[in-house]
């Protein structure tokens, strides 16, 4: 992995996409807050796939099921399937779906989003500084966040449906 500026001191083009995002101070945790449950979920801004800049606190008033994950992770797209199934029963539920790439590149998300059909919202966090900030030891990991940004629970790993259905239910009012 390159270091901030080394590609540019190389003067490459092909450099990772996650290595411009670096160089802007807008991106990454906006406002600290604690990733256990009960806390405020740290607000944070990254780019999506059409490098607009997305704010978790945009989504404020509606619970959010905040999935971690990375098109290189073996049991992220084992889990992936789920997610997007939780994300088309989003919108008549009353939450939302957000997924969050770690330390992967907009080529590879961009990839495995057309080759799996995802349509959920998706973010890079090419540095993981997200992940550090959520204690993301390794994806995938699945916060459950209410309409006020508090952490409801947290699934450390893959999550299988009856989980996800349980979680969901403590989104629930």
């Amino acid at each position: 992995m390159l270091l901030p500026g080394c590609a540019e001191q190389a003067g490459s083009d092909t450099e990772p996409v996650f290595e411009q995002e670096l160089a802007s101070s807008e991106l990454g945790i906006v406002q600290p807050g604690s990733p256990e449950p009960g806390g405020q979920a740290p607000d944070f801004a990254l780019r999506d796939l059409d490098k607009e800049i997305v704010r978790l606190s945009e989504f404020r008033g509606k619970p959010i099921v905040l999935n971690f994950f990375a098109s290189w992770c073996v049991p992220c797209l084992a889990e992936l399937p789920l997610i997007q199934d939780a994300h088309l029963k989003a919108e008549e539920a009353g939450y939302v779906v957000l997924g969050v790439a770690v330390q992967d590149s907009r080529r590879a998300l961009r990839s495995l989003s057309e080759s799996m059909g995802l349509t959920f919202p998706m973010v890079l966090d090419g540095d993981n500084s997200v992940g550090i900030a959520y204690h993301v030891v390794g994806p995938p990991a699945t916060f459950f966040i209410d309409e006020n940004g508090k952490v409801v629970s947290v699934v450390a790993g893959t999550i299988e449906e009856e989980a996800l259905q349980q979680e969901l239910a403590k989104l629930r009012p």
